[in-house]
């Protein structure tokens, strides 16, 4: 049994291990072929794994476990067959598996079969942890313990460096000098600033930063490409927007301007192991040349990107491009194009492209799924590209998800599934942390997708055989909000596949340019008859109102257990915009009328959820200082009857 996290080198182990022993064949006694079989126990349940006594029939029908250990102890080969669990331990399914750890060395189906299991078999088990797996389990296996830390992420780095040797062959020691100076720092200085809303690890981040320079020169990897002559330039421009995105884009809005700092404090050669006392760097500190060039004024480096063509460093805001304001469209289908959609979108292009999966993570409310889901609608050619869509919930199941994606998918040969031949498929999965977590905390979805991530495929469940299905050519976007208040922590195992980006809540400055623009809609929409002068007018401060509005509330009303749903996010704020959006010309004729509108829907959005008088209360003694520093009205003479409407 090999236990550690994730990135600690179990599957390498062991097919380092298969490797060895096959290449000793014809040398030494203990050579021979290797076969690997791999199976999930939580990506399927119980009784597709030992089997299942149909209940209108009364037939017996094996499971993926029974049959793959029948068929290796059927088996004339002399190959030694290796059976490996990479998932969850838990006393669930595992004490059924007593008799073959044993000496028995026997396993006993309810069916009354009993298998054999023969010398040339050995099972093995992938975990992360022993938290829930029994002292009968454990006391039958041998224990192999690996740690990330051991393993470290220089690996990481020297393994992926040593691929663009040849393409790089120039440029390949400034490429590898400054992945490890810039990663053993901005490591340890993360460390002691540890704030990511979705866990991870020194060697997650590392990769993702690989993954994200990979996809930024995936241009000159083509055959034929050309090598511009400005590669020296090119490369330290974009290793340093891979650190950013790749160790700065997972963590939390609060830590990324002090990241920011000491980034730039690399770069223009402080001693950053005095300065911020990295009392972990072992190494002695020596300041970096690095040739990059920065722009001279820049509000943050995560409000640029580095165009290659170019040469230069541009604001993510110059690449937006012009947002024409639609007429006669619902309000739920108008999408204002920000700062925040568009790094969204270029980062998951740019990765989904070069066959890497990403993960968005971020609170409710900030534009995480419109802005992919706008994404592949219209960014990816639908000749090349199929889009599959899914939303988990508490009660997604790891069969449904399985016959979801199996039913988009085409047969190409035998064993071999992928989406119609000349297109690529890209998963979506939204709400991915939302799968409720068995008794012993597995959660059969997330695995059913690892099991996927790590060996290409599942099981077919609807044969007598249950044979292994390789589903091809497919790319996985998912989108989640941080672990806390009914959503799960998701195993590190699984998220280490993606390239993670935290997605910050917007700024006052982009709400207020999304509300106006859905105002201005409103506006343009209705020209015969057209609003009033004075109600146009009131445009900007009816945004600017709502956004305090919403400030002073999250302020005012925290949750408590006895209040555990006052909590608002900016789908709120939408709400109120899409009350507003349905005013006519005909009906509203004066800016009281808009201005009491506007106040009616706050009510409804705001106010509607406290339940004592006294949070009401207070509410509207909010509500009344907003209207009177705002609209400049008193609200006893604006409003004289009560309700307002």
């Amino acid at each position: 049994m090999l236990v550690g996290n994730a990135f600690s080198g179990k599957s390498e182990t062991i097919k380092t291990l298969g490797r060895a022993i096959t290449s000793l064949k014809d040398k030494d006694p203990i050579g021979e072929d290797v076969e690997r079989y791999y199976i999930n126990p939580k990506s399927i349940t119980l009784g597709q794994l030992y089997g299942f006594n149909d209940l209108d029939t009364g037939e017996w029908t094996d499971g993926v476990l029974a049959l793959t250990i029948s068929n290796c102890a059927a088996s004339q080969s002399p190959a030694k067959k290796w059976v490996i669990f990479d998932g969850p331990v838990d006393a669930i399914w595992i004490e059924s598996m007593n008799t073959v750890l044993d000496d028995n060395k026997k396993l006993c189906l309810t069916s009354g079969s009993i298998i054999k299991l023969k010398p040339t078999m050995t099972i093995m088990f992938e975990v992360a942890d022993l938290a829930v797996a029994s002292p009968a389990t454990v006391s039958r296996c041998g224990m192999v313990f690996l740690e990330p830390s051991r393993l470290g992420f220089d690996v990481l780095i020297y393994s992926y460096c040593n691929t663009l040797k040849t393409l790089f062959e120039p440029q390949y020691d400034m490429i590898k000098t400054m992945f490890t100076w810039f990663s053993d720092l901005c490591t340890e200085y993360v460390a002691a600033h540890w704030n990511f809303p979705s866990p991870t690890d020194k060697n997650f981040l590392i990769d993702s930063t690989i993954k994200i320079f990979d996809s930024l020169i995936a241009e000159y990897k083509v055959e034929d490409a050309k090598i511009p002559k400005e590669i020296d330039e090119i490369i330290p421009n974009l290793i340093l927007f891979s650190l950013i995105w790749g160790i700065g884009g997972p963590m939390h809005e609060s830590l990324r301007p002090e990241f920011e700092k000491f980034l730039l404090d690399c770069i223009y050669g402080e001693n950053v192991v005095e300065k911020y006392k990295l009392l972990d760097y072992k190494k002695a500190f020596e300041p970096l040349k690095v040739p990059l060039k920065l722009p001279t004024e820049f509000t943050s480096l995560f409000g640029l990107f580095y165009e290659q063509s170019k040469l230069t460093w541009v604001s993510w805001i110059r690449i937006i491009p012009l947002y024409v304001i639609p007429q006669n469209v619902d309000y739920n289908k108008i999408i204002v194009p920000t700062e925040d959609s568009i790094r969204i979108t270029k980062l998951m292009s740019t990765l989904v492209y070069n066959n890497n999966h990403v993960l968005f993570v971020g609170p409710t409310g900030t534009g995480k799924t419109i802005s992919i889901a706008n994404e592949l609608m219209f960014g990816f050619s639908k000749e090349e590209w199929q889009n599959i869509s899914l939303s988990f919930s508490a009660q997604t199941s790891a069969n449904q998800t399985q016959k979801i994606i199996d039913g988009e998918m085409e047969k190409r040969r035998m064993g071999i599934f992928g989406p119609p031949m000349g297109k690529k498929g890209i998963i979506f999965v939204d709400d991915l942390n939302m799968p409720q977590k068995e008794e012993y905390g597995a959660q059969p979805p997330i695995e059913l997708l690892r099991q996927w991530m790590d060996y290409g495929g599942w099981f077919d469940l609807e044969s007598a055989e249950k044979n292994f299905k390789q589903i091809q050519s497919i790319k996985f976007v998912a989108a989640m909000c941080p672990p806390g208040g009914g959503r799960n922590f998701v195993t590190e195992r699984y998220t280490r596949h993606f390239s993670t980006v935290y997605v910050p809540p917007y700024s006052a400055d982009s709400l207020k340019y999304i509300f106006s623009s859905a105002m201005e809609s409103l506006y343009i929409s209705n020209k015969a008859p057209s609003f009033s002068k004075a109600i146009v007018s009131l445009k900007d401060s009816m945004v600017s109102s709502t956004i305090d509005m919403y400030d002073r509330v999250t302020k005012k009303f925290k949750p408590t257990p006895t209040k555990s749903h006052y909590t608002y996010n900016l789908r709120d704020v939408s709400k109120v915009f899409q009350g507003v959006f349905f005013a006519n010309p005909k009906g509203i004729r004066s800016d009281s009328e808009i201005i009491k509108l506007w106040a009616h829907e706050c009510i409804r959005v705001f106010h509607d959820r406290l339940i004592t008088q006294e949070d009401r209360d207070m509410f509207m003694g909010l509500l009344k200082e907003v209207v009177q520093e705002k609209f400049k009205r008193e609200w006893d003479k604006l409003v004289t009857v009560s309700p307002i409407l």
